[in-house]
Formats: C-alpha cells, structure tokens, sequence
C-alpha cells in the first residue's frame, strides 16, 4: 500500500466515524427528548392520582363526619 491509498484510507475512516458519530448523537438527541416527553407525562399522571386521592379523602372524611353526628344524636336519644 502506497501512501496516497493509505491517505485515502485514513480519510475514508475518518469520514465514516465522523458519521457514525453524527448519527450517535441525533439518536441521543431524540431519545432524550422523548425521555423528557415521558417525565412530563408522567408527572401528570402523578398529579392526577394525587389530585384523585385528596378528592377520595375528603368524601370519607365527610361521611366519617356525618357518622359521628348520627351516632352522637342516637347516644343522646338513649
């Protein structure tokens, strides 16, 4: 191998890691903004379950309300 092919060789390497490398971080690019997507998404979805539970809890702790006034009325009917 004379060198201009090995030139040529050399350059067709870099040529092809250059590339790679750029395809490499355009899906690094991509996966990370679905990865941002998906936190977002998910943080949603953990409000709504908060939101969800603080709705339930006040609805029990109404009905625990009106079951301890039913019970203090029915201990003083006795």
């Amino acid at each position: 191998m004379n060198n201009e092919q090995f030139d040529d060789l050399k350059q067709f390497v870099a040529s092809t890691v250059s590339q790679s490398e750029e395809r490499l971080g355009q899906r690094i690019d991509s996966l990370e903004s679905e990865m941002k997507g998906l936190r977002s998404e998910m943080r949603a979805g953990f409000a709504g379950v908060g939101d969800a539970i603080d709705v339930s809890t006040q609805v029990i702790e109404h009905r625990l309300d009106d079951h301890e006034t039913r019970i203090t009325l029915l201990e003083g009917a006795t």
